[in-house]
């Protein structure tokens, strides 16, 4: 729950503009401090996955993929000034900028099915579409001056690639440890004990011990985490929770022209679309701030 918590907090604290725009500012602010952190720790540490404020550069690809579509939203938003207006469109593109250097991959396949569904639903707003494409084109050109960012491009579809060879058995144990738990899978955060000593295939890169290294505790996707940790009763919960939100925010955005509604649609669009090759949705920073987004879009604000 206490993952939650802030989703719970805004929607009883959020109640005017005045307290809507405020947090909102707060939060460009500190996207605005934490993204050139990670282009700075790129330029000037030579850090070749920068990650900011962040635990991992991972986490900051999720981040990243969080803070885009608020970056659009309050871009739009005609309770706030032209200046701050035209500030959070430099954010987006710090963002889109952050996340190429990232080196984050499930961020990156997510960021562009978010692009184009968001181009797709928008198609009316050409100002809007030829920013983010030329901001995107532009910035992408940029990051690929990086040899290592044409190398993590070339990895995407390799699957000798270590990264992804591992990836591809942890899921098969995991489906493995499924099949033996169908019900209620092992238990929650019990994968690690599960696939380190039992279901760990011997051909993965990586075993527990090996080099200091004492295992996985995620099998690198959301689905995979929960199906094997929850089984069907699991799985069933995690599905219709999502999907419940995924209406909601699609229905906001259809019946009521909500830009909030759109907002959050897309931001959870992100988070899913990452989760299938990251495990994102248990980790505490990324989901303390995805409710917190959630709880401020939904809030009933009153002029």
């Amino acid at each position: 729950m206490h993952r939650c918590l802030p989703f719970f907090f805004a929607l009883i604290c959020i109640t005017n503009e005045i307290r809507l725009k405020n947090i909102l500012l707060v939060i460009l602010v500190t996207n605005m401090i934490n993204d050139p952190a990670g282009i700075y720790q790129w330029f000037a540490l030579n850090i070749p996955r920068p990650y900011a404020f962040n635990h991992t550069a991972t986490f900051f690809g999720s981040m990243l993929l969080i803070q885009f579509p608020v970056h659009l939203f309050i871009a739009q938003l005609k309770i706030f000034p032209s200046i701050i207006r035209k500030l959070a469109y430099f954010a987006c593109g710090l963002t889109i900028f952050s996340l190429a250097i990232s080196l984050t991959r499930g961020a990156w396949l997510a960021f562009i099915i978010v692009g184009v569904t968001f181009i797709l639903l928008e198609m009316n707003r050409k100002f809007l579409m030829i920013f983010i494409c030329s901001t995107v084109i532009l910035l992408t050109a940029a990051a690929m001056l990086s040899p290592l960012f044409l190398k993590t491009i070339k990895t995407c579809t390799d699957l000798n690639y270590s990264s992804n060879t591992e990836r591809i058995l942890m899921w098969k144990s995991s489906w493995e440890i499924f099949k033996d738990y169908p019900i209620h899978g092992v238990g929650q955060e019990m994968f690690f004990k599960a696939y380190n000593e039992q279901y760990i295939s011997q051909e993965a890169p990586d075993q527990p011990g090996k080099d200091g290294n004492e295992g996985h505790s995620h099998p690198h996707s959301n689905f995979f985490k929960i199906l094997s940790e929850g089984g069907i009763i699991g799985i069933t919960a995690f599905i219709f929770l999502h999907g419940y939100f995924f209406r909601k925010f699609y229905r906001m955005y259809r019946l009521n022209n909500s830009r909030a509604g759109l907002i959050a649609f897309l931001i959870l669009l992100g988070l899913q679309i990452e989760g299938l090759t990251d495990t994102n949705m248990n980790q505490v920073p990324i989901m303390r701030e995805y409710w917190l987004i959630i709880g401020i879009l939904l809030s009933p604000i009153k002029k």
